[in-house]
């Protein structure tokens, strides 16, 4: 579980542009495919969170959101972890696919 503290925060800091610049902005500037992206929990959560390689823009609930992915293997299933989330991280959902069970958690607002 990821717990409510999710504050998603790239890496890197490209300090590009101002929220009201997003449409402006190209999608390579703010959403750098290959880069490692890192979501923040909170210790509450008791997980440890791995980076995530960033997979570039893509159309998720139809909206387009910056996608970053790992997998891991626990308990001999594999589990993948996607993220989507828009520029300033105000709307992020959390996609956890453990061996076909998939469950989804949105966050926005920056909560």
């Amino acid at each position: 579980m990821l717990g409510t503290a999710f504050d998603a925060q790239p890496l890197h800091a490209p300090g590009c542009c101002f929220p009201g610049d997003i449409a402006n902005v190209a999608a390579s500037d703010w959403c750098p495919e290959g880069d490692l992206w890192k979501p923040a929990v909170s210790a509450a959560s008791g997980g440890q969170v791995q980076s995530a390689r960033i997979e570039g823009v893509v159309e998720f609930k139809g909206k387009r959101y910056c996608k970053a992915a790992y997998e891991v293997e626990t308990g001999g299933q594999k589990a993948r972890y996607s993220y989507y989330f828009n520029q300033d991280s105000t709307d992020v959902w959390a996609v956890i696919d453990i061996g076909g069970q998939v469950q989804e958690m949105h966050l926005s607002g920056g909560n």
